[in-house]
């Protein structure tokens, strides 16, 4: 990815976030990669991956 700064990767998603959003999927070299930027995406995403494991287990039974 030529946009993205080697030294400073962050940083290069921080600007991207700003126009494409706070959650992205980029491809790096051939694996798809889902990028978050934020502490309410982060959040988020951790809260749903909890909830959708419990929903998972509770349906096991």
């Amino acid at each position: 990815m030529p946009q993205l700064d080697k030294n400073a990767p962050f940083k290069s998603f921080l600007k991207f976030s700003e126009t494409y959003g706070p959650v992205m999927t980029v491809y790096l070299g051939w694996q798809r990669t889902v990028v978050l930027v934020g502490y309410d995406a982060v959040k988020e995403a951790l809260w749903t991956m909890q909830m959708t494991s419990l929903a998972e287990v509770h349906c096991r039974f």
